[in-house]
C-alpha cells in the first residue's frame, strides 16, 4: 500500500478483484506514532466498495 502523507490516506489495487469481504490491519508507524487500525470493506464489481 502506498501512504500519501498530503492526503492522509493508503491506496492499493487489487490486480484480479473478486466479489467478496476484504479485510485490511494496518500496524505501522506513521511519523512515529504506532498505527494499529482495521478496516473491511466489500467488493462488488460495478458498483465499487462499501467502507464499513
Amino acid at each position: 500500500m502506498t501512504y500519501t502523507p498530503e492526503d492522509k490516506h493508503y491506496t492499493a489495487r487489487l490486480a484480479n478483484p473478486v466479489t467478496g469481504d476484504y479485510g485490511i490491519v494496518l500496524l505501522r508507524p506513521i511519523n512515529g506514532q504506532p498505527i494499529n487500525s482495521r478496516f473491511r470493506f466489500r467488493y462488488e464489481p460495478n458498483q465499487g466498495g462499501r467502507q464499513e
